[in-house]
């Protein structure tokens, strides 16, 4: 009796190792294919030269987004210096606040998307984030260096250098994260532009800072934005394909000197329509100035 006992123990608890093993392979496989989904892929770019239906872009000005995020990953030093490398006369990134009062790339709240890391941005100091890795974005397989999360600072150091302007998307900051960047761009010394879909964050800022350019990113071009704008002197960054009637009010804003973004275009037909209605400043992920620095 005892050893069918012992025999059929130890049959259920192989039967329960099995198992076991078998179920970790399962889930780790899953969350592999996961993470596959998850990663961001590189898009394939085109040049605004290469538009056969325009005859002059010589006086639009390309704004790349979040870096020259189509072919490396968003909001690091790679994809800013990719933009400037290919002719980038602006780039875009967005900045958040850390737990000891710096300002840090980072488009999302938490880190969790672009890192190795997981957290709000603002539960971390600046050292604290150095430690984590960029592992995801376009082509960051490609990368043999490590990737990562830049600050502000040191971003504004490569767009001197690389002689391109910087366009910079507040999300939600508080009086003290304004201070430091209004400290910042003044030592940057240099041309910039301060952009927020929040009316009120850019209202703050403009309390700090009254030469800064501003845009408010909007959705749509109605009365209520072109008031905001008689208010403010805002610059309309609105985004093209929310715009009803867009024919007929972009020609009518331009007249009467609003001052006109569009966000974000990497539609062909999009850009087309835009530029023939007299938009110059445009953010776009994929589209590209077609002239190349060395």
């Amino acid at each position: 009796m005892g050893k069918k006992i012992k025999f059929l123990f130890g049959l259920l608890l192989c039967t329960g190792l099995t198992a076991i093993i078998i179920g970790g392979g399962v889930f780790f496989a899953r969350r592999v294919t996961a993470q596959a989904e998850k990663r961001i892929k590189a898009v394939e770019t085109v040049p605004m030269t290469s538009f056969i239906e325009l005859d002059d872009t010589s006086d639009i000005v390309l704004c790349a987004h979040r870096g020259l995020s189509a072919v490396m990953p968003e909001n690091t030093l790679q994809a800013i210096e990719k933009a400037a490398q290919v002719g980038f006369k602006r780039v875009e990134f967005d900045i958040r606040e850390t737990a000891d009062g710096q300002l840090v790339l980072m488009h999302d709240d938490k880190i969790d998307r672009m890192t190795d890391g997981s957290g709000r941005v603002s539960s971390y100091t600046v050292t604290e984030l150095s430690r984590f890795t960029v592992d995801n974005g376009a082509n960051i397989l490609e990368i043999e260096e490590k990737v990562r999360i830049p600050t502000l600072k040191e971003t504004l150091e490569l767009c001197k250098e690389s002689g391109i302007t910087p366009v910079i998307e507040i999300k939600r900051m508080k009086d003290k994260g304004l201070r430091m960047l209004k400290k910042q761009l003044d030592d940057f010394s240099q041309p910039a532009i301060v952009i927020s879909c929040s009316e009120e964050l850019l209202r703050r800022y403009k309390e700090f800072d009254s030469d800064t350019e501003l845009w408010l990113m909007t959705e749509t071009l109605d009365a209520k934005t072109f008031r905001i704008a008689d208010e403010t002197g805002f610059t309309l960054s609105f985004k093209a394909s929310a715009v009803e009637n867009i024919s007929e009010i972009i020609p009518i804003a331009l007249e009467k000197g609003y001052s006109l973004a569009a966000w974000t275009v990497d539609d062909r037909e999009d850009f087309v329509v835009l530029v023939n209605l007299g938009v110059k400043n445009i953010i776009t992920n994929r589209i590209l100035p077609g002239v190349q620095k060395n």
